[in-house]
């Protein structure tokens, strides 16, 4: 599938693309490893720019536009907390792309599909699937900060525990594919941007410790 954007119905793709190509766009990136979320594998993809400001949490990345570390900040329409950016009265809507996800899994380290699951980790943006996992009894769910964290969980445990995440952590952390939740499919992504301030707007709080892992070229 083509990735198509909003301002095309405005612009042209070109200038568009060639003005988040220049820009720092910070996004929900893993610590360890490289293009593994799919946020990052999105912008690295489609965009190419000049920096990618990793970061901790789609919030951080947020953060680091307000501060002025990055340009843009890209979120997932699928992130279920978006609202609170999305009414913002510092940030601005600059562009909304879709473009296709790497297909979304359930997976674990054993080599068969287990017939329980002692921890089931999820990423807030993945928790709607849960109900499509095919197991029979999970004891308990642990929400992480990423689909690469969930897989990392798993990939450090001693017991039978599995996540829902992406295929590109799997293949990095080495766990098997039990189910697959989603293929690859279109998902929409947001754009935002620090809106100028008007006259008397307070000043943004300070950054919150840490919320940038680095700002790689691409």
């Amino acid at each position: 599938m083509n990735t198509y954007f909003l301002s095309d119905q405005f612009g042209g793709i070109t200038s568009q693309r060639e003005r988040y190509r220049l820009s720092r766009i910070a996004t929900l990136c893993d610590p360890e490893f490289a293009l593994i979320t799919c946020s990052e594998y999105v912008v690295n993809r489609y965009f190419h720019p000049s920096q990618i400001i990793r970061c901790l949490t789609f919030e951080d990345a947020v953060a680091a536009v307000r501060h002025g570390h990055a340009d843009f900040a890209v979120i997932p329409g699928a992130y279920p907390r978006v609202a609170p950016i999305i009414q913002s009265d510092d940030l601005s809507l600059t562009d909304i792309f879709v473009g296709p996800l790497p297909p979304l899994v359930f997976a674990g380290r054993a080599q068969k599909r287990p017939t329980s699951v002692s921890t089931l980790y999820c990423h807030a943006a993945l928790e709607s699937m849960i109900p499509d996992v095919k197991v029979g009894e999970i004891d308990e769910f642990q929400m992480v900060s990423s689909n690469a964290e969930a897989s990392r969980s798993v990939a450090n445990s001693t017991d039978g525990s599995a996540c829902l995440t992406n295929a590109l952590c799997t293949a990095a952390f080495g766990l098997i594919n039990y189910q697959i939740l989603r293929e690859a499919q279109p998902m929409p992504f947001l754009i935002y941007g620090k809106r100028a301030p008007e006259a008397g707007t307070p000043t943004t709080p300070p950054l919150s410790p840490n919320p940038i892992i680095s700002a790689n070229a691409a």
